[in-house]
C-alpha cells in the first residue's frame, strides 16, 4: 500500500491567493481567468466575500459549459384536425385533452424522451406548455403540448428530421418540429 500523506489537522485559508490559486489549479480552471475574478485587497489578499462570490459564478460557468446543448422539438397527442380523427377532442376542454395527452407518453420514468434516447441523443428531460397552432382548416388549436429537449451534436439534424418525422406519423399530425 502506497504511503498516503497527512491530512492536515486546519484547512488552509482561503483568503491567501497562493491557496485560491492551487485550489484553481486542482480543480482543472484557468488561474489568469479565476484569479480575475478575484480583486486583490491593499495588502495583497482576496477577501473572503469577494472568493466565494467569484467561486460561485465560476461554478456557474462551468456548469453552462458543461451542460449538454439541447433542441426543443414540440410535439402534441391530439390529432390534427384534418385527419377527420377525434374529432371531438379538438372542442374539448383543456383538461379532457391534457387526461388524453398524458395517457401514452413518449417518455421514461425520469420525463426523458423515449425516441431521442434510444438513438443516443437523450438531452435533458421533457417540459410540459400549451401549443397554439392555426390548423389547415384555419381553425387555432390551444393543445397540450410537450418539448422534447435532445442533446445535440455532429449529425443531429438528420437525426432530429427523423424521429420527429415519425412522432408526427405515429400521432397524426398535420405538422412536425
Amino acid at each position: 500500500m502506497a504511503n498516503l500523506p497527512d491530512i492536515p489537522q486546519k484547512v488552509p485559508s482561503t483568503d491567501d491567493p497562493r491557496v485560491v490559486k492551487a485550489l484553481l489549479e486542482a480543480a482543472n480552471i484557468g488561474t489568469n481567468a479565476g484569479m480575475a475574478l478575484m480583486p486583490l485587497g491593499p495588502v495583497g489578499v482576496a477577501p473572503a466575500l469577494v472568493q466565494r462570490i467569484a467561486a460561485s459564478r465560476m461554478a456557474q460557468a462551468a456548469k453552462r459549459f458543461f451542460q449538454p446543448r439541447t433542441a426543443s422539438a414540440p410535439y402534441e397527442h391530439i390529432p390534427g384536425a384534418s385527419t377527420g380523427l377525434l374529432p371531438d377532442l379538438l372542442r374539448a376542454d383543456p383538461k379532457t385533452k391534457l387526461e388524453f395527452s398524458r395517457r401514452a407518453p413518449w417518455t421514461d420514468e425520469r420525463g426523458y424522451d423515449l425516441m431521442y434516447s434510444d438513438i443516443g441523443m437523450p438531452g435533458e428531460p421533457t417540459v410540459q406548455g400549451t401549443g397554439h397552432y392555426r390548423n389547415s382548416q384555419g381553425m387555432v388549436e390551444n393543445q397540450p403540448v410537450f418539448i422534447a429537449r435532445p442533446g445535440i451534436g455532429p449529425g443531429a439534424e438528420a437525426a432530429f428530421d427523423a424521429v420527429e418525422a415519425t412522432r408526427g406519423l405515429m400521432g397524426m399530425q398535420e405538422a412536425t418540429a
